[in-house]
C-alpha cells in the first residue's frame, strides 16, 4: 500500500524479536502482510527458556548449549533434558508419560 507521494506503508510493526515476536512474524508472513520486526538487542531470536520450556505455548527447545548442564548439547548426555521436556509437554497436553527411555538405551 502506498500513499499519493508513493511512500510504502506497513501493515504491522512487531516490537521485539524474541521467540514471541518471531512467531508473530511467521504468522504475518503466512497472511501475506507487510511488517517489520524491531529488536533493541544485539540480534533477534534470543531464546528465553527454563530448561527448554518457553512462555510461548507449544514452543520448546532441545539440545542448546548449557540448556541445563554442560552435557545438554552433547548427544550422549541429552537424556535428562529429553525426559524433562517429555514430562512438560505431556503435562501441557494433559497426557501421562509412563516411561521415557534415554538416548543411550535407544541407541542399543
Amino acid at each position: 500500500m502506498a500513499n499519493a507521494a508513493g511512500d510504502e506503508f506497513l501493515d504491522v510493526v512487531v516490537i521485539g524479536g524474541s521467540q514471541a515476536g518471531l512467531a508473530i512474524a511467521w504468522h504475518l508472513t503466512r497472511q501475506h502482510l507487510r511488517f517489520v520486526v524491531l529488536e533493541a538487542g544485539p540480534e533477534p531470536g534470543h531464546v528465553i527458556h527454563r530448561r527448554g520450556v518457553t512462555d510461548v505455548p507449544g514452543l520448546y527447545f532441545f539440545g542448546l548449549p548449557w540448556q541445563h548442564t554442560r552435557g545438554s548439547a552433547l548427544l550422549g548426555f541429552v537424556h535428562d533434558d529429553a525426559a524433562h521436556l517429555a514430562g512438560r509437554i505431556a503435562a501441557a497436553s494433559g497426557t501421562l508419560v509412563l516411561a521415557c527411555r534415554s538416548v543411550r538405551s535407544l541407541a542399543r
